[in-house]
């Protein structure tokens, strides 16, 4: 029951989380005139739909997290 209730809450209501990434994915490509790879616009769009967990980041710490690798 435990892993029905998990996949219900993971369920969106409505497809408005759905029409905002087609939205915003439209706003990057359109502004870059498709100059870039399908890697690069797939992480613009996850930086652009987490933009609240990407504001909370310590930019030290995500540099010093590239130097290690």
């Amino acid at each position: 029951m435990n892993k029905v209730y998990k996949y219900l809450l993971t369920i969106p209501i409505t497809q408005v989380s759905c029409e905002r990434a087609f939205s915003k994915l439209k706003l990057i490509k359109t502004s870059l005139c498709s100059k870039m790879t399908n890697d690069n616009l797939e992480a613009f769009l996850i930086m652009q739909c987490e933009r609240d967990m990407l504001v909370a980041l310590d930019n030290d710490t995500v540099i010093d997290k590239l130097c290690e690798q």
